[in-house]
């Protein structure tokens, strides 16, 4: 606990000091993550989510469960969205893997819209997917560094649960400049269906 004792060799000299001194030591340099938002998506059904990335992070950190999808068979993909709202063309390379079949497919390329999560929601609005994806995005908020980033999501359908997938990818900004949000959407101009239990937490790195 705060103000319990640590007795410590000081180059020969045996001198007591506190925990609060010795974490402030170890830590030093490692930095911190802040939760900079918790937000529960509810309401009518949406084109897509958007969601910014506040300035003074070296990092930041997305955990997101999608809504269903309002009608069947479509891709989930995203955008960086540059300080003035234009979505950016990044380099990607994806891995997914199905541990119904085994198999894995890596694609890479060029895209402006960004391949998020390749599972379909199957069927009709009552049995369609709902997915959990994860990403770090890396120097946002640089105007002279590419921002780059890692997702890696997993699929739990509603009456497609002998069909588990994960999917793995990352990527990063052609150009420098800075990223303001992150867009989500589903192909096709499919809505979301927002309710209860869809939600995303995001959190901020920093150095300091």
């Amino acid at each position: 606990a705060d103000g319990d004792g640590i007795l410590i060799n000081d180059a020969g000299t045996m001198r007591m000091s506190t925990v609060q001194t010795v974490k402030t030591y170890m830590t030093a340099g490692a930095g911190y993550w802040e939760n900079l938002a918790e937000v529960t998506l509810g309401g009518s059904a949406v084109a897509q989510i958007n969601i910014t990335l506040p300035s003074g992070y070296d990092v930041h950190k997305l955990d997101i469960v999608f809504p269903r999808n309002a009608s069947g068979n479509v891709t989930k993909d995203f955008n960086l969205i540059s300080a003035g709202g234009s979505a950016q063309a990044t380099q990607f390379t994806m891995q997914s893997l199905y541990s119904d079949t085994g198999s894995a497919g890596i694609s890479s390329g060029t895209a402006t819209n960004s391949d998020a999560n390749r599972l379909t929601s199957h069927g009709g609005t009552g049995t369609n997917d709902y997915s959990f994806i994860t990403m770090e995005i890396k120097d946002a908020n640089s105007s002279s560094l590419r921002t780059k980033y890692f997702h890696q999501g997993s699929d739990f359908g509603a009456g497609y649960l002998e069909h588990p997938t994960i999917i793995l990818g990352a990527g990063a900004q052609i150009t420098a400049g800075t990223i303001a949000s992150l867009r989500f959407f589903n192909t096709g101009g499919h809505n979301f269906i927002q309710e209860s239990g869809c939600y995303y937490r995001l959190y901020g790195h920093n150095y300091s």
